[in-house]
């Protein structure tokens, strides 16, 4: 495991050769990137981070609590499935006197989705 001086030193490092070779001066930070200056925060103040990578404490802030929400996710829980009996769907049949015949099916189903 690195010192934290050799961390800054690496996570500065990388800051400098993506901006050096990136295709546009407006370009989103890479994720690994923000998660190397998130990580720093646990042995830095975020205004010496901000000054070392030249970074605005707001992406910064964003960028540390993108890595919190990331690990306070919990696994997905599957609920029970309710069995209830489905309608019966609704039929409807025409009989032309010319022979033709006109037959409408409409199956109602509902489908819940959860709301996030």
């Amino acid at each position: 495991m690195q010192n934290p001086d050799e961390m800054m030193a690496l996570v500065v490092t990388a800051f400098q050769h993506w901006r050096t070779s990136r295709a546009h001066r407006v370009v989103k930070t890479p994720p690994a990137l923000q998660q190397k200056a998130a990580a720093l925060r646990a042995s830095f103040s975020s205004s010496k981070i901000m000054k070392a990578l030249s970074v605005s404490g707001t992406n910064l802030k964003r960028w540390s609590s993108q890595k919190q929400t990331k690990h306070s996710l919990t696994e997905f829980v599957a609920l029970p499935s309710i069995n209830e009996p489905q309608p019966a769907p609704l039929s409807l049949e025409l009989a032309f006197t010319n022979g033709c015949h006109l037959r409408l099916i409409y199956a109602c189903v509902e489908i819940f989705l959860p709301l996030c």
